[in-house]
């Protein structure tokens, strides 16, 4: 039996375990290169236990799906991960905490160049990356209206839309609170020959673009878009993951729904007038 002599209190009930908090400090190569290299010691204890993608979630409970680049024993955060840094407007000298809490996941929490933490922009967290859209679940459906033309003539095809479970009609059911009713009834007197669609913004401003649109009407793989207003227009990333059957607005989307005073509640449609342009209508729900 292993005498316990000479060993103090905290040492004789001291469990040891793994740590599974690291840091990292954003430098210029991390900005360059789009990447973030995760410390050798924590793959080396953890390195079997994480499968890409990994998810990292911040304070306000947003998460991001970032791929893993592996090199023998050196692993970064890759694919995913400019998104998350654009998102939290990462700059050279911010300070951020890793904790792995199991299943590849990883809680994030961000510290600026006076070390003190950042404000998660939970409320305007409209980057379309980022969050990764999840798969539609009944009852959680933003797109409210599809409208499509045939080919080679002019008929109309009305399709409202069943993208959930039970194939709902959002266009009645959704919108509850009278202001947002009506913006949706201001919206519904919306007549075009082009395809088009319409969405009702949740508290994060992300939006979801039909699949069966894209796949009629595009490639159905990642791509630049032109969102017009008026006379003015946005580039905003279009993120198409095929495999999942589902596509947001990304990068430039945020700038967009910020300039254009966008909030929860408002619907927007989108008309599609060429391939990869699409006029936008705005119905404020405050009006």
């Amino acid at each position: 039996m292993t005498s316990l002599a000479g060993k103090s209190q905290d040492e004789i009930f001291t469990v040891r375990r793994k740590p599974t908090r690291f840091f990292k400090i954003i430098l210029e190569n991390t900005i360059r290169e789009g990447k973030l290299g995760i410390p050798t010691k924590f793959v080396k204890d953890y390195g079997n236990c994480l499968s890409s993608p990994v998810t990292l979630t911040d304070p306000t409970g947003n998460s991001w799906k970032v791929d893993l680049l592996k090199n023998g024993n050196d692993v970064w955060l890759e694919k995913g991960w400019p998104e998350f840094s654009e998102n939290h407007s990462l700059k050279y000298g911010h300070f951020l905490v890793f904790e792995y809490k199991g299943d590849s996941h990883l809680h994030v929490f961000i510290f600026d160049e006076s070390a003190v933490e950042i404000e998660y922009s939970g409320k305007l967290n409209f980057d379309g990356n980022s969050p990764l859209p999840k798969k539609q679940e009944d009852g959680d459906q933003d797109i409210i209206y599809l409208h499509t033309t045939r080919s080679g003539n002019q008929s109309k095809e009305k399709q409202k839309q069943v993208m959930a479970a039970k194939g709902r009609n959002w266009q009645i059911e959704r919108p509850k609170s009278a202001k947002t009713c009506g913006a949706l009834q201001a919206a519904n007197n919306f007549i075009s020959n082009y395809p088009f669609f319409k969405v009702l913004l949740r508290r994060t401003l992300d939006v979801n673009v039909p699949f069966s649109l894209i796949r009629r009407y595009m490639k159905c793989e990642s791509q630049i878009l032109m969102l017009h207003v008026a006379e003015k227009s946005w580039p905003v990333k279009l993120n198409v993951y095929s495999n999942r059957r589902i596509a947001s607005l990304a990068r430039g989307w945020t700038a967009f729904a910020r300039e254009n005073c966008l909030e929860a509640g408002d619907i927007c449609i989108f008309e599609m007038i060429e391939r990869n342009v699409l006029n936008v209508f705005m119905f404020r729900c405050a009006c």
